[in-house]
């Protein structure tokens, strides 16, 4: 079960459960441009950059800041200090690279988006180099998939498949939550990492649980009997109907999909 962090913290506390339509593909970051693997990893790991909720544009996440060349071909990256991974070990810019360096390997899916990408090259321990074989206008935006590991968690598992087995089933990323349970056809659990670099302040829940339910009645039923928090897949009549009803919420918001 999860443990709650030492109270002198702020504490998150409570559990989030979300109801989910479709199982996810796995855990591996290079496939986050799959929905149901991304709305688990948004959550779990930090990227460079990301799109905050609601918002269009992204903003500083791993990276506090950067700057362009002028022929838009390198754009060099501050990385943000006091950053850990969830296994405790320090985010320098050797990780950076290494996840680029695997994703391409590996040719993961979210290289689809990264364009011209061709190189990554770590400057110093906090500053890292990536380069394009010509100019890319939405390069920044890309980033925000890419998803940052541990080298020190993933580098002993590469093998001959670029750690494509072991990413599958295990994380290790930087991110608010780690994957506590992971049961690909009916739930994955995440718990709340003391460390984060953003803190606890405010209002946080301690365990996220995605709970695998196709039947959007099913979903509906279970959300009207409290047992689910969220049910993003119930049918749009349903929606409309709880709009109208006391104690549900309908959002509806702007997506950077």
């Amino acid at each position: 079960g999860f443990i709650a962090p030492n109270s002198a913290l702020a504490n998150p506390n409570g559990t989030l459960i979300i109801a989910e339509n479709e199982t996810p593909e796995n855990l591996d970051p290079a496939n986050a441009t799959n929905s149901t693997v991304n709305q688990l990893l948004v959550g779990v790991y930090d990227a460079l950059v990301q799109f905050e909720a609601g918002e269009t544009t992204v903003s500083p996440q791993l990276a506090t800041e950067w700057t362009a060349s002028p022929d838009g071909l390198t754009y060099t990256f501050t990385l943000r200090d006091g950053v850990t991974f969830h296994d405790g070990t320090p985010l320098t810019a050797d990780d950076v690279v290494f996840t680029l360096d695997r994703l391409k390997a590996t040719s993961g899916a979210v290289m689809n988006d990264m364009g011209p990408y061709a190189s990554a090259s770590a400057i110093d321990a906090r500053t890292v180099s990536l380069t394009l074989d010509e100019p890319f206008g939405p390069f920044i935006s890309a980033l925000s998939r890419i998803y940052i590991v541990s080298k020190a968690q993933v580098e002993p598992h590469m093998g001959d498949d670029n750690a494509r087995g072991w990413l599958a089933v295990n994380a290790a990323g930087s991110g608010p939550y780690s994957v506590t349970t992971y049961r690909p056809t009916e739930l994955v659990t995440l718990g709340a990492y003391e460390n984060y670099w953003r803190g606890w302040d405010g209002d946080h829940v301690a365990a996220v649980v995605f709970r695998y339910i196709a039947e959007p009645s099913t979903q509906l039923a279970l959300l009207k009997a409290g047992e689910v928090h969220s049910a993003p897949d119930i049918t749009v009549q349903d929606k409309l109907a709880l709009m109208d009803t006391e104690g549900f919420q309908v959002d509806i918001g702007a997506a950077a999909t």
